[in-house]
């Protein structure tokens, strides 16, 4: 997303969830390091598909979402979607953050990525920022909130 609307037209606002707002040449890696590592990580492993990691089972729904109820983690964690170890490592082109409004709701609860590091790159991006008590699955432990942040960026564009 940061740097996938750079040069859009169309674009008129960002809404970060618990994301991850690279600077152009930056890696997930690269922000993830000046930070305490986050409980996940020592739980990420080799997913069934070649190539690919995934959070162990076992831990997913105690670190990525404990604030739902626990059947619904257990299934949570068999649904996961494996991803590539180049999604943390591939350095991002041009940010569009720093020409779009951007918006940023930060998981307090977060297990994922750490806290202290949202604050940080909501902060850097200039961010309208609101934080709840959540773990990084806020959409699915919180859409009420997720919800009024998008709600609240595409009114602001309304009206600028």
């Amino acid at each position: 997303m940061t740097h996938a609307g750079t040069g859009a037209t169309n674009l008129h606002s960002l809404v970060y969830i618990a994301a991850v707002a690279p600077e152009e040449g930056e890696s997930v890696m690269g922000i993830a390091r000046q930070f305490p590592t986050p409980p996940i990580t020592a739980h990420v492993v080799p997913s069934y598909r070649q190539g690919y990691n995934w959070v162990d089972p076992a831990f997913f729904p105690r670190d990525f979402v404990q604030d739902i109820e626990a059947a619904k983690a257990r299934a949570l964690a068999v649904v996961q979607k494996p991803i590539t170890p180049e999604c943390f490592t591939a350095k991002s082109g041009p940010p569009a953050w720093k020409t779009v409004p951007s918006w940023y709701l930060v998981s307090g609860h977060d297990r994922a990525i750490n806290v202290d590091s949202e604050r940080f790159m909501a902060r850097r991006i200039g961010a309208t920022t609101r934080q709840i008590a959540s773990s990084h699955a806020s959409p699915v432990s919180h859409p009420q909130a997720v919800f009024e942040i998008i709600v609240a960026a595409a009114q602001k564009e309304r009206t600028s």
